[in-house]
């Protein structure tokens, strides 16, 4: 990386323009297999989240249930490495079982059109926007 060298292009990553790249970055409160620090994902409009293996440099999975066709909505893996949360043109944010290899739970909110991006704290919290300038917060109180 320090010199510039491309090591590898991936030519038919999606249909429309990948707008959002996602590391599986993991956290110190939890544990993972160590294959699953090889995964990412990428989401763009119309083509659903898709998750790639860096060994392989391929596509591995894809999940396309939430709609996504007017506004990039973020996706990111949970800390521990088992989910991927979406926002989502449903008014509800998607989160996807990678065990299942479907959505697990749909959090949605009647006053919320898009939600635009999320995000996990290390501790499993999750953190959202929405296009009305709203903030959730989705999580155990304490």
């Amino acid at each position: 990386m320090t010199v510039g060298k491309v090591i590898c292009r991936i030519a038919d990553a999606g249909v429309k323009p990948i707008h959002q790249i996602s590391l599986n970055e993991g956290s110190p409160y939890t544990s993972q297999v160590s294959s699953m620090y090889d995964l990412f994902l990428t989401s763009a409009l119309f083509d659903g989240i898709k998750i790639w293996d860096l060994r392989s440099k391929e596509c591995v999975l894809c999940f396309k249930e939430h709609k996504c066709r007017s506004f990039p909505c973020g996706s990111m893996f949970s800390p521990c490495g088992k989910y991927i949360a979406t926002g989502s043109e449903h008014k509800s944010i998607f989160i996807y079982d990678l065990r299942r290899l479907s959505y697990q739970y749909k959090l949605s909110d009647s006053k919320v059109d898009i939600f635009t991006s999320v995000a996990f704290s290390p501790k499993s919290q999750l953190v959202a926007s929405s296009l009305n300038g709203l903030i959730y917060l989705y999580g155990e109180n304490d």
